[in-house]
């Protein structure tokens, strides 16, 4: 069973939702798709993400699944005050993919996503 909450500093940027802690955890965030690799927006995505979180400490936040099906840690992630999740999604790097028991920021992903699609940012301005 996992804390609400618990922080750790972040060892490697892997993509552009998908980050490493040094304490070992993958983690995978809620709300957050981004493109493939075969897409050239995949190291934007990734670069932005690096820019929010790499070397930082990060607080991670759960929801309801803590986990995802591959035992990676499933969260919302605070870095330096900034919600990461949502500044991934507003600034067009990814997409807001709905997480049935994941809902407690679906509102705002769902508004961050319209504002980066009406301001044709990231992925939604090509």
């Amino acid at each position: 069973v996992l804390e609400k909450s618990l922080t750790g500093k972040v060892k490697e940027v892997i993509d552009g939702r998908t980050i490493l802690l040094e304490r070992g955890d993958i983690v995978e965030y809620i709300g957050v798709d981004t493109v493939d690799k075969s897409n050239n927006f995949f190291e934007d995505a990734k670069n932005f993400n690096r820019l929010l979180v790499d070397g930082k400490h990060v607080k991670l936040q759960f929801d309801i699944q803590g986990r995802t099906p591959d035992g990676n840690l499933f969260a919302y992630v605070f870095a330096e005050g900034i919600f990461v999740n949502g500044e991934i999604i507003k600034h067009g790097y990814a997409k807001f993919v709905s997480h049935p028991q994941n809902i407690q920021h679906q509102e705002l992903f769902t508004i961050y996503e319209a504002e980066a699609i009406k301001r044709k940012k990231g992925i939604w301005g090509k």
